[in-house]
């Protein structure tokens, strides 16, 4: 097995485990507050969403420190053991809280984990490949989160509904020590390129354009700018929209997190077992359609990606708001298959935003000798989009739950479908059109 495949193995393996730990309490979390907090059924959906946005916030708080961190320490190893450690202390704490305060503590303490996991993990993608197969990689480590954060609800209902509680806590710590043996192993270098140099030796294509002019910055004597150079990247609009992007498709995820199991519970009368099955549907879809739509970046560009999935993603929405209770099997029937169908454009539309900036600030690196040091500044980017997600990932389930319950599901999934549609248009106006490979495609 070559360095380069183990190193991106791990990597795969402790963003599934990190979705997991996630995902797996979503369709419990209902049933938790119900049983152990003493909430009613009016007051379920405002603190599940709650909860599901102190995760959320939480990464989105130490996103930039992740980031810095990242950026500033020799070995990449080190910070990413931590955060494993801290996602097993933050799930065990979780699942054996009694009170309503310590739930909301140990979701803060998941997100501080799960912010350093994504940014450490993706700068390591980053290193560890060479840009002419960035969408792929990439897709493929998305798909493999994806698959654990709507594969696990599925498992999470089954084992709450036949084991209780104790099989759910046996179950994730199963996982945070297999992720966490993997990285132990993993191998721990200064910069991962080093580690797996003799496996990209075949790469003879120059992975940036040769002319960055246009990405060449003038001196700053603004002290921020000289402490953060990253900032100085976001003058390009690019830039800016793939972040927008970013906040977008994780309000999309979020959304389906706060929603189906309550939703479900309303119409069909499902219990957590037959909630967290409707998330098996976006799984399968999600885990095929992530490393397809990274495909489709680095055979295209982000732009027509971007264009095309979201523009996808309207008459899904707009279909979901006429799945009815009756009749009953013919609408889990056509509930399941949208849910699948939303699951493979929710996948493709993640994939751009990341791949186009992190080209674009592999541009100005190249452009700027020095600005950033001997590397890129991967840790400071991924800490901003992680930061993007993070603030999606809040404003989603507190949207989702304010629009469900004032207006109804359906007109919340006619907001929704307006939403889509506009972001396509501003990633057709505003996103740049360039290919993984590094070829400008501005001219065509």
């Amino acid at each position: 097995m070559s360095s380069r495949f183990f190193i991106l193995a791990t990597v795969g393996i402790a963003f599934f485990s990190e979705a997991f730990l996630y995902g797996v309490a979503v369709p419990v979390l209902p049933f938790l507050l119900h049983e152990r907090a003493g909430f009613g059924p009016d007051d379920l959906q405002w603190y599940c969403s709650l909860l599901l946005t102190a995760y959320s916030a939480s990464s989105l708080a130490f996103a930039p420190l992740a980031g810095f961190v990242t950026d500033r320490t020799v070995s990449r190893k080190r910070p990413f053991l931590i955060a494993l450690v801290l996602m097993l202390i933050s799930v065990v704490t979780f699942f054996s809280a009694q009170s309503i305060w310590l739930l909301f503590l140990t979701r803060c303490l998941q997100g501080l984990g799960t912010a350093f996991i994504w940014i450490v993990g993706f700068t390591i993608c980053s290193e560890s490949d060479n840009k002419q197969n960035m969408g792929q990689v990439m897709g493929t480590m998305l798909g493999a989160a994806d698959f654990g954060a709507f594969f696990s609800p599925a498992l999470g209902g089954l084992l709450y509904t036949q084991f209780g509680i104790n099989a759910i806590v046996v179950a994730t710590c199963a996982i945070s020590v297999l992720a966490l043996l993997f990285g132990i192993a993993m191998p721990c270098t200064k910069n991962m390129q080093s580690a797996i140099v003799g496996d990209l030796e075949t790469v003879s294509e120059p992975l940036l354009p040769a002319n960055n002019s246009k990405y060449a910055l003038p001196p700053s004597s603004s002290r921020l700018c000289q402490q953060f150079p990253i900032i100085r990247c976001f003058r390009n609009p690019s830039l800016v929209v793939s972040i927008i992007l970013v906040v977008v498709s994780a309000v999309f995820i979020s959304v389906f997190d706060a929603t189906i199991p309550l939703h479900a519970r309303q119409i069909f009368g499902f219990n957590s077992l037959s909630a967290g099955l409707l998330f098996l549907p976006i799984a399968c879809t999600r885990v095929v359609a992530g490393p397809f739509g990274g495909w489709m970046v680095d055979k295209t560009s982000p732009r027509t990606v971007a264009v095309i999935g979201y523009t996808y993603m309207v008459p899904i929405f707009i279909s979901l708001r006429f799945v009815k209770s009756e009749p009953r099997e013919a609408e889990i029937g056509l509930y399941c298959a949208l849910l699948a169908l939303a699951g493979i454009g929710s996948a493709i539309v993640s994939v751009p935003s990341f791949v186009e900036s992190d080209l674009v600030v592999d541009r100005y690196h190249q452009a700027n000798p020095g600005l950033f040091g001997d590397r890129p500044p991967s840790g400071s980017l991924f800490g901003i989009y992680l930061a993007a997600f993070g603030a999606g990932s809040a404003i989603g389930p507190v949207v989702a739950g304010a629009l469900r319950t004032s207006i109804g599901y359906g007109n919340m999934n006619a907001v929704l479908a307006v939403i889509s549609g506009a972001t396509a248009i501003i990633a057709y106006v505003f996103l740049g059109r360039t290919q993984a490979k590094g070829q400008s495609m501005d001219a065509l």
